[in-house]
């Protein structure tokens, strides 16, 4: 062995390793595979380490998978497109936000679902990171749509909440993601309605 790996890692490379050997653990395994024991030891670090980061298995996996989704090659920028249709325009927001929560690794949702229960508030933040960007664009389009005179004004708080909520319920409560035939439904019998209304 050299004497590198014999020594502990330490900052950012340490925080690297650790975030890849979690994910390299959920990926082959599985969640439930992911402990603090076994990642510190396949990290070179210690047990107190990762509990002076993390409170718990849930919290590390939540952090490494955030920080994967973060990497330049993981990440596509969303920019408002119009298109020239409100409807058009929410289909192409909405197959953005289904790859956003497409990165979230299947065998991890179960988890984020029984986590919801007893730690809403972690799982609401990467929920709440997840989708800013495309609420943001979401935003843009029906301020476009105003321009356009699809629309008089802003819809209420609500409706336009409705198409991100629908497409994270399925996801996570059903662990079913949306197809787009699913994703043109939602959008003509439940978000336009809405919107429109």
């Amino acid at each position: 062995m050299s004497t590198e790996s014999n020594e502990r890692r330490r900052g950012d490379n340490l925080e690297q390793a650790i975030f890849q050997n979690t994910l390299k653990v959920l990926n082959t395994e599985g969640y439930s595979a992911i402990s603090f024991a076994r990642i510190a030891r396949e990290s070179n670090t210690s047990r107190s380490v990762l509990y002076h980061h993390w409170d718990s298995p849930f919290d590390l996996t939540l952090a490494a998978v955030h920080n994967q989704n973060q990497q330049p090659a993981a990440s596509q920028t969303m920019v408002y497109y119009d298109t020239g249709q409100l409807r058009s325009d929410l289909l192409f927001i909405g197959q953005h936000f289904i790859l956003e929560l497409n990165k979230i690794p299947e065998n991890f949702r179960g988890a984020l679902l029984v986590e919801m229960s007893q730690s809403p508030r972690q799982v609401q933040k990467i929920l709440t990171e997840a989708d800013a960007l495309t609420t943001k664009v979401l935003h843009q389009a029906l301020q476009q749509a105003i321009t356009r005179q699809e629309l008089v004004d802003l819809p209420n708080q609500t409706s336009q909440n409705a198409l991100l909520k629908l497409i994270r319920y399925s996801f996570i409560i059903e662990n079913h993601p949306v197809t787009q035939s699913e994703l043109e439904d939602m959008i003509d019998a439940v978000v336009l309605p809405a919107i429109t209304h």
